[in-house]
């Protein structure tokens, strides 16, 4: 939405035709933006010509062997690639992350055991997706944004059941895993919320420049931007 209000050309592709649905009544004012239902991993288009593209926690679903090859074809030279993966980290107290672990390893048969919070100063000093290492990008950085969110019961669930390991777990594991999380939360003392501490997006962003880079002003006004959801 900020994208399309600063009037940008953008073209956002998901593979799922309920969240481009959601997605069509959020922007139907906005004539300057398209959006495609296609699979991005075997999407085609015949010219680079994206000043940007942009991929915000998705871009883990796209094959590892030729997702950044992928992208840098579509990118114009000189072009930005911003990558935004969020990871939730310790916070001042680890009291709910610890007691929801134990409703997981109940429910969820994936659960690593003692799975514990890495702090923001243990993370790695690398973004996930190894474009420091990508042919054709350079200038890459990598930055953090450490952020609190906080939910009450509904709001937590809400959020939790839009992802992706959620949704793959059986019926009943997954209303005996949410029954289990809403008493946890509810019986936070500090009336009925959950924290979760993530050092927010962009995960790393690297800028293909086979031809230079562009100054930071002109970088600032992208004529054409790609989403992929």
């Amino acid at each position: 939405m900020p994208l399309a209000k600063r009037g940008y050309q953008v073209l956002a592709v998901d593979i799922g035709a309920e969240m481009l649905s959601v997605a069509r009544r959020n922007l139907a004012s906005y004539p300057n933006v398209e959006l495609l239902h296609a699979d991005v991993g075997v999407w085609r288009r015949p010219a680079a010509d994206f000043d940007l593209i942009v991929s915000a926690t998705a871009f883990h679903w796209l094959d590892p062997a030729n997702r950044l090859a992928r992208v840098a074809r579509l990118l114009r030279p000189a072009g930005l690639l911003a990558l935004i993966h969020t990871v939730h980290i310790a916070g001042p107290s680890d009291a709910f992350f610890s007691e929801a672990q134990r409703c997981y390893e109940r429910w969820d048969p994936d659960t690593p055991p003692d799975l514990r919070l890495l702090r923001l100063d243990q993370l790695p000093d690398v973004g996930q997706y190894d474009l420091e290492a990508a042919p054709g990008f350079t200038d890459v950085e990598l930055r953090r944004f450490p952020v609190d969110y906080r939910y009450d019961a509904d709001q937590y669930l809400d959020l939790v059941a839009t992802f992706s390991n959620h949704r793959a777990l059986s019926p009943i594991n997954r209303e005996g895993l949410f029954a289990r999380l809403r008493r946890r939360i509810e019986a936070e003392s500090e009336r009925g919320r959950a924290t979760a501490a993530c050092p927010q997006p962009p995960d790393g962003g690297g800028r293909r420049g086979r031809r230079g880079t562009r100054p930071a002003d002109r970088v600032a006004a992208p004529r054409w931007l790609l989403l992929l959801l």
